[in-house]
């Protein structure tokens, strides 16, 4: 038991209640407006009350990240959900990930594959930016380590919110350890990669829900 506000609760009967509502919105297929902290908050305690899943006050973890292991396979977009997103003037990549990404990002289930997709068109252009990209690709897998794969849509037919990084995913993932499409989530941060989600059947979480950027 622990006490707070004048008020007591048993963190065992609170965790299992948390687990059983995230399990029924993950079946309901509204796993996306789960966000950090959500359900604590409702029961009246903090996420780090939850025993082994006490957050390290240098890393903060969103909480949710420890309940999601029906998820076989973890897409990421990049811009605007890792690292910060490029305005129109800039040709480079930032090399500094996004609030709570890193911690999020490592308390995630070790069976659960992790991979990014995103859309880099200006790489059939300029062999020096794609040098450049490959390096930032480097920079990125020293921080996320893990990562499995990238797949990079640089043509028409492979950009956002075409389903066709998604579906190559998870065709690469197949020959070796089959995949159902309610086996994928993808994190993001525009609607061009809700769309793609939805076109490809899987389940869609928005970054600053996924990494609890939520106030």
């Amino acid at each position: 038991m622990v006490k707070q506000d004048n008020k007591e609760y048993n963190l065992e009967a609170c965790y299992e209640l948390c687990r059983a509502v995230v399990y029924q919105a993950r079946r309901d297929r509204a796993y996306k407006f789960i966000r950090e902290g959500w359900i604590a908050r409702a029961l009246g305690i903090e996420p780090g009350d939850f025993g082994e899943h006490t957050r390290d006050s240098d890393q903060e973890a969103s909480w949710e990240a420890t309940m999601i292991e029906a998820y076989k396979l973890i897409l990421f977009d990049l811009e605007g959900t890792l690292v910060p997103s490029r305005s129109s003037e800039v040709v480079h990549l930032e090399r500094r990930l996004l609030p709570n990404v890193r911690a999020t990002y490592c308390h995630l289930p070790r069976s659960c594959y992790r991979a990014l997709i995103t859309d880099q068109r200006q790489l059939l252009y300029s062999f020096d930016l794609r040098l450049a990209f490959d390096a930032f690709l480097d920079w990125l897998r020293g921080q996320l380590p893990n990562l499995w794969r990238v797949w990079v849509g640089q043509h028409d037919w492979q950009l956002k919110p075409s389903p066709a990084l998604i579906h190559a995913a998870m065709t690469e993932l197949a020959r070796f350890d089959p995949v159902e499409s309610d086996e994928v989530l993808l994190v993001g941060d525009g609607p061009e990669d809700q769309e793609a989600a939805e076109a490809a059947g899987i389940d869609f979480v928005w970054a600053k829900d996924f990494f609890g950027w939520n106030p």
